[in-house]
Formats: C-alpha cells, sequence, structure tokens
C-alpha cells in the first residue's frame, strides 16, 4: 500500500518564507508518498503571516491552516496537527525558514517500520555532542525538538496515550524509537526586503480591518470552514499568488 505523509510547519512570523516553502513542499512531496498533505500552524504570528497561509490554503487543496491565539512551540504545534492530520507519518520542523524540501528524501530513506528518524542542521550539532547541566531534584532534563523530525503516527498515538506528559523526543529515545539522526544542510533564505514587508503588512491590516479576510481565532486551535473560505475567496487568485510568490522570493 502506498504510504501516506502529512507535514506540520509551524510558523512564527513567516510571511516572507512561507509561500515559497509550500510550493517547494507540493513539489517534492509526491516523490515520497502517493497521498500527501501540508498542515500550516500559525504559532501565534505578530505579521501577516495568518493571511498569506490563508490564501495558499484556499488555492491549493493539499494545505490546511491552523491557527494558535499565542506562542506554543514546535511540540505543541505537532500534537495540534494530530487532531487533523491524515497521514500514516508525519514530517515536523522546528524552523520554517531553515526547511530545505529537498532534503526530505534523506530522512524518508531511512525511516523505517516503527521508529523514527530525526534531522539536523549541517551548521549545527547533533543531540548529545554538548555537555547539558545537571538536572534539578534529579529529574532528566527535556530533550529538545529536533531540527526535523519523521515519525510514523502509531508512536505519536502511543505518546499521547501515555498522556503526553513526557517531553516527545525523550519519550522516543527511552524506549528506542530513534534511528541515528541524520544530517540536512539548511536552506539559505533570501529575505524580503523591509519595505514591502511594512507595505504588505499595511494592506494586509486594512483589509482585516475592513473584514475581508480576517480569520476566526478560537481559544485553543482554529480551522477555517468551508463558508469561511468560500466567502474569502479572491476574484484572481492567480494574480494574488503570483504577488505572494514573489514576496516569498523577495521581488
Amino acid at each position: 500500500m502506498t504510504p501516506s505523509l502529512s507535514v506540520v510547519v509551524p510558523l512564527y512570523n513567516s510571511q516572507s518564507v512561507v509561500a515559497r516553502l509550500t510550493e517547494e513542499l507540493l513539489e517534492v512531496m509526491p516523490e515520497l508518498a502517493g497521498d500527501t498533505e501540508i498542515i500550516l500552524v500559525d504559532d501565534g504570528s505578530t505579521d501577516a503571516t495568518v493571511e498569506v497561509a490563508q490564501e495558499l490554503s484556499l488555492n491549493f487543496p493539499q494545505v490546511l491552516l491552523l491557527v494558535h491565539p499565542a506562542t506554543l512551540g514546535a511540540e505543541e504545534s505537532l500534537r495540534s496537527a494530530m487532531r487533523y492530520a491524515r497521514g500514516e507519518t508525519l514530517l515536523a520542523c522546528r524552523d520554517a525558514g531553515d526547511l530545505d524540501p529537498h532534503e526530505l528524501h534523506k530522512l524518508w530513506s531511512s525511516l523505517a517500520a516503527d521508529v523514527a528518524v530525526a534531522g539536523y542542521w549541517q551548521s549545527g550539532a547533533p543531540l548529545g555532542s554538548i555537555p547539558r547541566a545537571p538536572a534539578l531534584a534529579g529529574k532528566p532534563a527535556p530533550q529538545p525538538f529536533p531540527d526535523v523530525l519523521l515519525v510514523p503516527r502509531r508512536l505519536l498515538v502511543g505518546w499521547r496515550q501515555s498522556g503526553g506528559h513526557d517531553n516527545l523526543f525523550g519519550y522516543l529515545k527511552s524506549r528506542g524509537y530513534l534511528l541515528p539522526s541524520v544530517t540536512l544542510r539548511p536552506r539559505r533564505q533570501r529575505r524580503a526586503p523591509a519595505a514591502l514587508v511594512n507595505l504588505l503588512e499595511r494592506r494586509y491590516s486594512e483589509q482585516s480591518a475592513a473584514g475581508g479576510t480576517a480569520p476566526r481565532r478560537d481559544v485553543a486551535v482554529s480551522t477555517y470552514s468551508v463558508t469561511d473560505a468560500h466567502a474569502a475567496r479572491p476574484r484572481s487568485p492567480k494574480h494574488l499568488m503570483s504577488r505572494l510568490r514573489a514576496f516569498a522570493w523577495g521581488e
């Protein structure tokens, strides 16, 4: 049976990178699995990330947008995405700005049944290479979330059924569910000019104030209903997406 894959991308003030990253993921993911989807999780952004991500979710049926009302971190973004993800395997990254979709083949080829595999950027140090300070009260220090984590859903379900109180990475490592880490090359980002960022922020603020594309935020995690999606769909999506693409590339 063809495997399925859900990619979870936490976003925090990522308006300049989310469009290009999404398009590159949509290009690369079919090479990895037959059934794929992207779950964008806005993690309390204060810029126009939500508005840009909303346009992507309206124009690409493979893209789902979730919104956190505050910054909760990559692990909580993965926990939120588990409620909606359909893939047998989930891939989550810590920083969308560093993720290079073309490097995901290295992780995918290392994945085996009932084990997870973590990836670290080439310039960073793998877990364990830097000595840690002693934990307080004799408790083990929490394991940080890796740069990229590819994990089967059944392991995530086991983590959640255990109460989910343990750090996910520590849970996988302590039970022997983790393969040796894989070294990945980070993306070399081209940032958009500050003047263009400010212009887009003002434009989206004006649209939100007018009630045109303001997203609905719930207490915990919010999604966009079919009714909201149709009401907010732009009249000329191709023109808007070309502007978003140019903005993501810093043009």
